[in-house]
């Protein structure tokens, strides 16, 4: 959707005053994702020019699963055919279940949040699908050679929503809980590098909570851009890097 949304922009964007040649494509948290995911691939060069990551380099943990081509096809039918059954409901006199009428047509009809409330959204992650991308960022280099903005910010994973997963620790035993669904046995490693600024014996609840949120700004946004900003600044390309951190 990001692509076909950007070729509107490369077709009639003149129309509005403004230079195809010259398009500037930015995204927050997922649309930080979305963005960076658009450098690495091929259907979607020559359609931008400069990118502005803001709190989500493509190189995180998140990644989703990798599909073959027909899989990822499959999910999203799936997906489609779930939101479809159960949020319209129909009379005989109802057009839209003409038989002509495409399952995009269809979810076009739809209230955007009639899809995104669907208990079955979230299975629709990044994943590898040999269609947009053809490999892992991690595994491979950005096609994009253009100049790129990006950084996070001081308080990114502090504001999260009702539901997120994981849920923010209230003591040491639900932070080592959480830690170990990630880590296994490895999670002594990762809290030996965050536990020494506080005494366990006089933590607060606060205190558990802030040190899961620097672990997960460092896991989810920090790190996957300095490992991002390193690789784009070795490739041999004749482009600005510019790295950044909003502090507040």
């Amino acid at each position: 959707d990001v692509v076909e949304g950007l070729r509107f922009v490369q077709n009639n964007i003149k129309s509005f005053g403004g230079d195809p040649s010259k398009v500037t494509v930015a995204g927050e948290s997922s649309g930080a994702m979305n963005t960076c995911l658009l450098g690495y691939s091929q259907k979607a060069q020559g359609l931008f020019h400069q990118l502005i990551l803001e709190s989500g380099a493509c190189t995180g943990p998140w990644f989703g699963p990798t599909f073959t081509t027909r899989d990822s096809f499959n999910v999203s039918s799936i997906f489609a055919n779930n939101v479809l059954n159960r949020s319209m409901s129909r009379t005989s006199n109802d057009t839209s279940n003409d038989r002509h009428e495409t399952t995009l047509e269809r979810l076009r009809d739809l209230d955007v949040n009639t899809i995104v409330n669907n208990k079955n959204f979230g299975t629709m992650n990044y994943g590898l699908d040999h269609y947009f991308l053809l490999s892992r960022p991690r595994d491979g280099e950005m096609i994009f050679n253009g100049n790129i903005i990006l950084g996070g910010n001081s308080g990114d994973t502090t504001c999260r929503s009702s539901g997120s997963v994981p849920t923010a620790p209230n003591n040491y035993n639900d932070l080592i809980a959480t830690l170990k669904i990630y880590f296994g046995n490895d999670y002594k490693i990762i809290l030996n590098n965050y536990i020494g600024h506080f005494s366990i014996n006089t933590a607060t609840d606060y205190d558990y909570k802030e040190l899961f949120f620097n672990m997960s700004r460092d896991s989810g946004v920090t790190c996957p851009t300095l490992w991002l900003a390193k690789r784009l600044t070795k490739l041999n390309y004749n482009r600005s890097i510019y790295l950044y951190e909003f502090a507040f």
